[in-house]
């Protein structure tokens, strides 16, 4: 998986977890 991938799913996941928005990082 390629390192922006990571980051992106990571900051995905971060955001789920702080229940700000689903969906706020658009790969």
């Amino acid at each position: 998986m390629p390192y922006y991938l990571t980051l992106c799913h990571r900051l995905l996941n971060l955001n789920i977890h702080y229940i700000v928005h689903p969906i706020s990082c658009h790969c």
